[in-house]
């Protein structure tokens, strides 16, 4: 039995459903933050009643690339180019964060989100400078109560500064810590996904169960004139190479963790 039972009564509903249509005047019944039921006139008893006359009633947006730790930077950069924000921003500001600006960011963000209606957010985090600031980044948006997809960022903030992270392999152990101890469940509020990094800036190798067969394995339909990376419509680097991944790789600016 639902625990907790609310009715938003008599708003114009947009209910995003064919068969239900926008309903002028509608009610929508949710029971334990999970919408339960949509008519222009429910009868519920036991519930709490919030009077949403003269107000839109609609699914919330979803913001699928949002920097949330630089919420606090907005319209800082308003009118730079891209090579100012990625001097200004990427390489000046954020070497210089603590783990408590990440959070307030974040937190801040998160909350800003949802009084705008935008209940989903990826969070493209690219500050995780320590352990500590992916922590903090986290925190600040489940403290929000947001559903939000934490796009872990595997970038060096400042080349020029000695890192935290000395080589790509302690970044992978921290994000294996990230998974462990903060992201338990595939069905909670928060998710994890991982922020790729930009075209040509990490080296990689395919896992070799990922890497394309030779073009004379058998099976493969490979004309003489493809170079191995366009025809065959694999865009992973030959087994053996440690070429950087190519644009089609990159094109996703943030893919879910299976």
């Amino acid at each position: 039995m639902a625990r907790h039972r609310v009715v938003l009564r008599g708003g114009t509903v947009l209910t995003m459903d064919p068969q239900l249509g926008n309903l002028p005047r509608g009610d929508v019944l949710i029971e334990d933050g999970v919408i339960a039921a949509v008519a222009p006139d429910l009868s519920v008893e036991g519930a709490e009643t919030v009077d949403v006359t003269g107000h839109i009633v609609a699914p919330g947006m979803i913001d699928t690339h949002r920097h949330t730790w630089q919420t606090q930077l907005r319209a800082l950069c308003a009118d730079w180019t891209l090579a100012d924000y990625l001097f200004g921003i990427r390489l000046g500001v954020s070497p210089a964060y603590l783990a408590e600006d990440v959070h307030l960011g974040n937190h801040l963000g998160a909350l800003d989100a949802l009084n705008s209606g935008v209940t989903t957010i990826l969070d493209f985090s690219h500050c995780n400078n320590t352990p500590e600031h992916a922590d903090a980044a986290i925190t600040g948006l489940r403290d929000a109560g947001i559903r939000a997809v934490f796009g872990y960022g595997f970038f060096e903030s400042n080349p020029l500064q000695p890192p935290h992270f000395t080589d790509h392999a302690l970044r992978l152990a921290d994000f294996r810590r990230v998974a462990d101890t903060h992201f338990p469940s595939r069905d909670a509020l928060l998710t994890l996904g991982v922020a790729l990094t930009e075209y040509g800036t990490l080296r990689w190798r395919a896992p070799a169960e990922l890497r394309p067969l030779p073009a004379e394995a058998p099976g493969r339909a490979c004309p003489a004139s493809c170079p191995g990376q366009r025809s065959c419509g694999s865009q992973l680097p030959w087994k053996g190479s440690s070429t950087t991944a190519r644009t089609e790789n990159s094109r996703a600016s943030s893919t879910p963790v299976a």
